[in-house]
């Protein structure tokens, strides 16, 4: 699981918080 700094481009994102935060 690679996505920690791939889908987190776009600020504000869905995606953007799940890799941001692990929980």
């Amino acid at each position: 699981m690679a996505v920690r700094e791939t889908k987190c481009v776009a600020k504000g994102d869905p995606y953007c918080e799940f890799v941001a935060r692990p929980v």
